[in-house]
């Protein structure tokens, strides 16, 4: 039988909860976090790449400069702008050339399949 990610969060938490007094306590003192499902999109990849080993504060503004030399005015940033923007223009914003690759990897396949992560909802582990 597959469970839902919420159901097996469910189980995770309350055996969690048997085997740990503190878990226990911490649950009962803060509750359940809340875990928001994020978005699947080409941006949402994107900054998270960028991010990797960052502080928050300096990963959002090399993402401010990318989004502006590279979204052209649109409200997201897209797998065909980001492969546009020159390499030269992504490291002048802090993107290393590692990361520009790995981003310009990730743009490509959501051009040939923009729907790709749907299929992941229904995958088990």
């Amino acid at each position: 039988m597959l469970m839902t990610v919420n159901e097996e969060f469910g189980k995770g938490i309350i055996l969690l909860q048997k085997r740990s007094e503190v878990f226990k306590l911490l649950v009962e003192k803060l509750g359940i976090i809340r875990f928001e499902k994020r978005s699947t999109n080409f941006q949402a990849f994107a900054k998270l790449i960028i991010s990797q080993q960052l502080s928050s504060k300096a990963a959002e503004t090399i993402f401010k400069r990318v989004y502006s030399i590279s979204a052209k005015q649109k409200t997201e940033l897209s797998p065909k702008d980001f492969i546009q923007t020159e390499d030269n223009k992504l490291e002048y914003c802090g993107v290393s050339k590692l990361k520009s690759r790995f981003i310009r990897n990730l743009a490509k396949k959501f051009i040939a399949n923009p729907n790709f992560t749907d299929e992941w909802g229904s995958l088990t582990d």
